[in-house]
């Protein structure tokens, strides 16, 4: 016969398991493609801080998340791509915007550098138009995916 239940003693065992969680979580690094390195991480900072907000718990702490801008035509892409694997375009507003993040994606093409992206933007960008335009054109004319995350 066994004394007790069974589920307490599950919990006793499961009690001997339990870790603190780390005082601090370790930092990611995201390396940007398309921004400018004065406020570029400011900006991508507060894109994080809204998608935390929507309830995307990747994101985890946006303070956590060290901002790398990069450019397409850096010499260390490839040695970069290897080493990082976060990767995220920056997306200004406007025609103008789009045309500057394909021409990021276009200096890609060819190159030993990332092929998934996550697209940055202001989160009051439609995705609709031409997020989803661009995210089309990347993937055909680039062979690179870029993720656009509803907001």
């Amino acid at each position: 016969m066994i004394d007790g239940d069974q589920a307490e003693g599950l919990r006793r065992w499961a009690k001997t398991l339990s870790v603190e969680p780390p005082s601090h979580a370790a930092p990611r690094t995201l390396m940007v493609l398309g921004l400018d390195c004065d406020s570029g991480s400011q900006r991508v900072t507060r894109v994080l801080q809204h998608w935390q907000a929507q309830g995307y718990d990747w994101v985890g702490d946006p303070a956590r998340w060290r901002v790398r801008p990069v450019r397409a035509d850096d010499a260390r892409l490839p040695a970069l791509a290897a080493l990082h694997q976060r990767w995220g375009l920056w997306v200004d507003e406007g025609p103008e915007g789009i045309c500057r993040a394909f021409a990021q994606l276009r200096g890609l093409s060819g190159k030993a550098g990332p092929r998934h992206l996550l697209a940055l933007h202001h989160p009051h960008m439609p995705r609709r138009g031409r997020l989803e335009n661009l995210r089309r054109a990347a993937l055909e004319r680039c062979g690179v995916k870029l993720l656009l995350i509803k907001a």
